[in-house]
């Protein structure tokens, strides 16, 4: 890690100095700075917003190496640097840094992500009208991104997610530690020729002290929103992070399909859910019961369906009737469970 030591005085109580403001590179704009700014750079990634010639006045003590970077670290004593677009004191902060820069890979890789952390988001919830109405760069201090905790939640569709190879190389030059977790494709249990295909189900991105946890949604029959069980294979680093503090992954979840609001959360352009009360609602009670193909399958073979007219029709009736009950109880806000019947005695928990 190499220091670049950044000098120079409060603008208002140096108006006469025969140094231009526009030297002055658009981060140190400050309205009022009397301290040594220290930002710590780390190699292989350039510097935004520096440019090389900001390097070559003399109220800049270049240390002996070091690299451009994409991202900076400032780190100092009292306020933030109110001149920095996007945010005002985020940037002296772990959390913030680490789902800002996975922001940026995201959007450079053309990965529309969602921000599903139930964390976070009960606090904009809280906040809605306020963040919804907020604009790019007009926040004034760091209340969502920057609370403490091990790890930040994205969501990205499975039919979305592509280069895969490339962008988790990016991530990686970008700083980040990536695991990433893939298991059986259940839709596919079914099918003897296809049944042990594996997909990816999870992405942790690790920089520094904090982790994005990105989880892979796949559209299931039903038009429902599926992820899979987080399940950490014999050779993987079980010390990686915290998986236990992972608010996604314990076990599959189901969600309805969310429609995406984009607001500025913290400075950070961001989609969320746009009706968070329900999203919310629905994290608690999300566990999903995967169907038991193979126990089915057995089952037909012995006893073989009933393929007439009568019971296919029936069966239809069937399905329809109560996926008309589940919607209008829905609409209605009740909450419905199975008490009995052939569906709850097949279950075992």
């Amino acid at each position: 890690m190499s220091i670049i030591s950044v000098i120079f005085l409060c603008r208002n109580t140096c108006s006469s100095s025969s140094l231009s403001p526009s030297y002055f590179p658009p981060l140190l704009q400050s309205p009022c700075f009397t301290r040594v700014l220290y930002l710590k750079i780390k190699p292989s990634v350039q510097l935004w917003p520096f440019q090389k010639e900001h390097l070559k006045f003399p109220w800049f003590i270049e240390s002996p190496s070091f690299s451009l970077e994409e991202d900076i670290q400032p780190c100092w004593n009292g306020a933030g640097l109110s001149g920095a677009k996007g945010n005002k004191v985020g940037h002296n902060n772990a959390q913030w840094r680490a789902v800002k820069k996975f922001l940026k890979l995201a959007s450079n890789q053309d990965l529309p992500v969602f921000l599903i952390d139930p964390l976070v988001l009960e606090v904009i919830n809280r906040d809605f009208e306020q963040v919804k109405n907020s604009s790019y760069g007009s926040v004034s201090e760091c209340k969502y991104f920057c609370a403490k905790r091990d790890f930040t939640t994205f969501a990205l569709m499975d039919h979305l997610l592509k280069n895969e190879e490339n962008w988790f190389q990016i991530a990686e030059r970008m700083g980040f530690q990536c695991l990433k977790i893939q298991s059986k494709d259940p839709r596919l249990d079914g099918i003897d020729y296809l049944s042990g295909t594996e997909i990816p189900l999870h992405y942790i991105l690790k920089l520094t002290t904090h982790a994005i946890h990105l989880v892979i949604f796949y559209e299931r029959s039903g038009n429902y929103l599926w992820h899979g069980q987080l399940r950490l294979k014999g050779h993987s680093d079980r010390k990686f992070v915290p998986f236990r503090k992972l608010q996604y992954g314990h076990y599959p979840g189901a969600f309805d399909r969310p429609e995406l609001l984009q607001v500025s959360v913290d400075g950070l352009d961001v989609q969320i859910p746009k009706d968070l009360n329900h999203f919310l609602e629905e994290v608690p009670h999300s566990r999903f019961i995967e169907c038991r193909f193979k126990e089915a399958r057995t089952f037909f073979q012995k006893y073989h369906d009933d393929i007439t007219v009568e019971a296919v029709l029936f069966q239809k009736n069937a399905k329809t009737l109560l996926h008309l009950a589940a919607t209008t109880l829905k609409d209605l806000g009740v909450r419905f469970w199975l008490s009995s019947g052939t569906c709850l005695g097949r279950r075992q928990f």
